[in-house]
């Protein structure tokens, strides 16, 4: 009599461009998943449908946890580490290459997306704005956008100094966009021998960095000098190119790691009075704002009116 597997959900955002997510770290953390083989239920959801208001996210019956550092740790808690191959000096090498990418790579990724003026008006706006449905559609994207430029000017003033926007943002992107060039060499460099960071096995390194590669490969972007680099660079095109295929094979395996993306029915039902309530918020201000500006231009009580003729409204002065 077999036992029932233990599966896990996993909220994650929602998939675009041919990826399990379209959100880096979210991708990031279904990798890890796929590496470590571990029993998942991917549930679509917009950070505000979840717990934390942070996606990735898992909720046990005792505790949840979010973001791909913490989710690492509580699945090598439960018994499916990707790093457990890796010898004392390697473990030490894997933290320094998170932090390198982070200060390095990372920013880049993030200001491609987002900074860019072309790629966020004509590819992640939209992708974004239609996830995040009728009425957050309007500010959302714009919140985040916000959120991923302070990241990429990492508490420098953005003070303009009468520069337009573009300029100001274009000094930044130079420096920045130089430093993941230079990541990338180290990386394709790294590459030379192995297949994945550490040998012939995948790491939670591995992981992270092809989270944020994907999206910088799959995004139909528009300016795309970062990614036209890394299509130069052999071996780390080779690497994401096995890091997708390990990722699609686990996609498609029945009764495997990864099961439909079909939110449930109760999430459905959630996210949809959820969607309701900010429709009906959102009308009740521009209706609002309407009867306000009609008081003030005296379009109900005016005498030249035909709306204040109709209703018998006209100001007797």
């Amino acid at each position: 009599m077999s036992s029932k597997v233990k599966r896990y959900e996993v909220k994650v955002w929602p998939n675009r461009w041919e990826m399990l997510s379209i959100d880096p770290e979210c991708m990031a953390l279904l990798t890890y998943t796929c590496i470590t083989h571990i029993p998942i239920r991917i549930k679509e959801c917009l950070p505000w449908q979840s717990r934390s208001g942070v996606t990735p996210e898992v909720e046990t019956d005792e505790v949840m946890y979010s973001g791909f550092d913490q989710l690492v740790r509580f699945f090598c808690g439960e018994g499916f580490n990707a790093d457990g191959h890796l010898t004392t000096e390697q473990e030490a090498d894997k933290i320094a290459f998170l932090s390198y990418f982070e200060q390095q790579l990372k920013p880049a990724i993030t200001y491609t997306l987002w900074a860019d003026n072309q790629n966020y008006n004509e590819v992640t706006r939209p992708a974004y704005a239609k996830m995040c449905g009728f009425p957050r559609n309007f500010w959302h994207p714009g919140q985040m956008r916000e959120k991923a430029i302070q990241f990429v000017m990492q508490g420098k003033s953005r003070n303009l100094h009468g520069k337009d926007y573009q300029t100001v943002m274009l000094d930044f992107k130079r420096p920045i966009y130089m430093k993941a060039k230079s990541c990338m060499n180290v990386v394709e460099q790294k590459l030379t021998k192995n297949e994945f960071f550490f040998g012939d096995k995948p790491s939670s390194l591995d992981a992270l960095i092809y989270g944020y590669l994907a999206v910088l490969v799959n995004a139909p972007l528009k300016s795309f000098e970062l990614k036209h680099h890394l299509n130069s660079c052999e071996n780390l095109k080779k690497f994401c190119e096995r890091m997708n295929k390990l990722t699609a094979e686990s996609k498609n395996i029945i009764n495997g790691s990864i099961s439909s993306t079909t939110p449930s029915s109760s999430s459905v039902k959630k996210s949809e009075a959820c969607m309701k309530k900010e429709t009906m918020i959102t009308l009740g201000i521009g209706v609002s704002a309407m009867v306000l500006y009609g008081i003030l231009f005296g379009i109900f009580t005016s005498r030249k009116s035909l709306l204040a003729q109709k209703l018998g409204t006209v100001s007797k002065k």
